[in-house]
């Protein structure tokens, strides 16, 4: 899988990544597509799913955020087991299956939070997930990136988005 983060401020196919990244291209060359709202951005990167359930769209697209999209709220709260691995509980994890062993050895107990979070926007490959200047916003969702090659995502702007990419 190519796959290339990098944060600096740029226009889409202005600038590349460096070192592994280097060669990666991401969606240059294809359609370049402005997204504001969560059904725009989920429908860009992923326009169909292959027999896995994994995105199998492969068409190159650069898919430009240029303002907050947030999916806080929009499938409401749920709870689970989970467990608050720091002591001052700034930080909750939520284990959302049985084989999930974050928690050994911490006590466990129902925590709330947003079912929207179990629905991770799925990427395809041969995209560019570009935040425009200081606009581009994901809040509340995470990118999954499952057996795709060919990714840049480039100067989006979530405190988060380390901890909500899932590859």
């Amino acid at each position: 899988m190519s796959l290339a983060l990098f944060m600096e401020t740029a226009v889409a196919g202005t600038s590349g990544p460096e070192g592994f990244g280097r060669g990666t291209t991401g969606g240059a060359g294809g359609e370049v597509v402005h997204v504001s709202t969560p059904d725009q951005l989920r429908h860009e990167l992923c326009r169909s799913l292959d027999a896995t359930g994994h995105c199998g769209d492969s068409t190159p697209r650069v898919v430009v955020v240029d303002t907050t999209i947030d999916f806080r709220g929009l499938e409401g709260p749920t709870s689970g087991l989970g467990c608050y691995p720091y002591k001052n509980k700034s930080e909750s994890l939520v284990l959302l299956n049985n084989k999930d062993t974050h928690c050994d050895g911490f006590p466990t107990s129902q925590i709330s939070y947003d079912k929207v979070g179990e629905d991770p926007v799925m990427v395809g490959s041969n995209k560019s997930v570009v935040g425009a200047g200081s606009k581009g916003w994901i809040k509340g969702a995470g990118l999954r990136l499952v057996s795709v090659k060919n990714v840049v995502i480039q100067n989006l702007n979530d405190a988060t988005s380390c901890k909500s990419l899932s590859l």
